[in-house]
């Protein structure tokens, strides 16, 4: 199983925060040692069954466009509410 990268559970929050202008505290539980320290994922079964994928789209370009989605699928359904 090759690894790509390893994160650590807080990095993608930190990018999410970063690309979202917040300066929200996040506070993790240390007296609780469930799950790891650092992540990891096997692509492997993903390349096999989607014919070799290879990733695009840079992790932080990535979380901001999934944030700017967001933001234009929660406005328009607000706007739908009124």
């Amino acid at each position: 199983m090759k690894k790509e990268f390893f994160v650590s559970p807080k990095e993608p929050i930190d990018r999410i925060l970063a690309v979202t202008g917040q300066n929200t505290p996040v506070i993790f539980d240390v007296t609780k040692p469930e799950g790891a320290s650092r992540e990891s994922a096997d692509v492997s079964k993903l390349r096999q069954v989607a014919g070799g994928f290879s990733p695009q789209i840079a992790l932080d370009k990535g979380h901001l466009e999934m944030v700017e989605y967001f933001k234009n699928v929660f406005y328009i359904n607000k706007i739908g509410d009124m």
